[in-house]
């Protein structure tokens, strides 16, 4: 299934960085060996790079970053400069840095949706570990670590054939259960901004859907609050209900992430439209245009919900600036019906 394009010049990662506070757009600087000796030494060159893990049989450590990424200079500042990571990255690997636009054939070939993105290769060229989304110290350490133990386990498996077993292939879902999504993990998409296919054996229904998720954490996000992952709108575009009233269904890669919420486009021209004017379109599904109804009710006022203190009554969403402007409302409408 195609995965939208991995670089700002792409559909999905364009969106998440054209709806970035500007603070994202300031580069991320590699660390200068001259000025920190004790730096990870970043090869720049693939080529060279992997030549010289073959040479000495260590693993391709390839971090993909970008300079309007704000995890990668989160990283930079905070995960490389770890001396365990360092340690480690001087010890039991080639560690190179890649601009993801310079080099996106290489990282579409690898499976990457987003950034910041960290692959362990084998000499072979054959994927040890991926990672996608911001690494702190002790996670980027931990994954680093396993990584090189597990080319070393399978370096010890290669030498004998003892305990050679066949794989169980996973159970195959119900082809008549309606797969949300298109089967990416809703939990990722919204929390890390990647897509990424989620798995048959972890899988949940919620309101006549079914959700596949990457891990057993992304499901028990999901299960402890469908809500927050779900996409708007019940997944169909909003430019095209609001611009042309059609309730047409929107794709994961033409996904846009905003206030926290998930918006599938139907077509990159839609999702484009909904980058260059977010407001007008955010609320497509929301009572009241998305302003507080319990300050409509109570004063009249037009204060602006948000999104992350949501109410979902009688098929309806309502949205409100806090938790106590929710909980009032809760509390007001508790006996009466809700305005049609």
């Amino acid at each position: 299934m195609a995965l939208g394009r991995y670089s700002p010049r792409g559909p999905w990662s364009r969106a998440l960085a054209v709806l970035a506070v500007a603070s994202l757009l300031t580069p991320a600087r590699a660390e200068d060996p001259e000025a920190d000796p004790d730096a990870i030494a970043w090869r720049e060159d693939y080529a060279a790079a992997l030549e010289e893990a073959r040479a000495g049989g260590r693993p391709l450590w390839i971090q993909f970053t970008g300079p309007w990424c704000s995890n990668c200079l989160r990283m930079e500042r905070d995960s490389f400069t770890a001396p365990a990571v360092r340690e480690r990255a001087r010890r039991g690997l080639v560690p190179l840095k890649l601009r993801s636009d310079v080099n996106e054939d290489l990282a579409l070939s690898l499976g990457l949706s987003g950034l910041p993105a960290s692959v362990i290769l084998d000499p072979s060229r054959r994927v040890l570990a991926a990672r996608q989304g911001y690494l702190g110290p002790e996670e980027l350490t931990g994954f680093l670590d396993e990584a090189v133990a597990a080319q070393a386990a399978e370096r010890t498996a290669d030498q004998s054939t003892d305990d050679v077993r066949p794989v169980k292939p996973p159970k195959p879902m119900d082809e008549s259960v309606v797969v949300a999504l298109s089967g990416y993990c809703p939990v990722s998409l919204v929390l890390e901004n990647r897509m990424a296919m989620g798995r048959d054996d972890l899988s949940f229904e919620y309101e006549s859907y079914v959700y596949k998720c990457v891990d057993q954490a992304a499901l028990d996000a999901f299960r402890r609050d469908p809500e927050r992952f779900l996409p708007a709108n019940d997944g169909a575009c909003p430019v095209r209900r609001l611009d042309q009233g059609e309730m047409i269904a929107g794709a994961p890669r033409w996904g846009v992430l905003y206030q926290e919420r998930l918006y599938l486009c139907a077509s990159e021209a839609e999702q484009l439209q909904f980058i260059e004017d977010p407001g007008r379109y955010a609320a497509v599904d929301v009572e009241d245009a998305g302003y507080c109804p319990h300050c409509i009710a109570q004063s009249g006022a037009l204060v602006p919900g948000d999104p992350r203190w949501v109410l979902n009554r009688d098929g309806r969403r309502y949205w409100f600036p806090d938790p106590d402007h929710r909980r009032a409302f809760l509390e007001a409408s508790s006996t009466l019906p809700l305005r049609r």
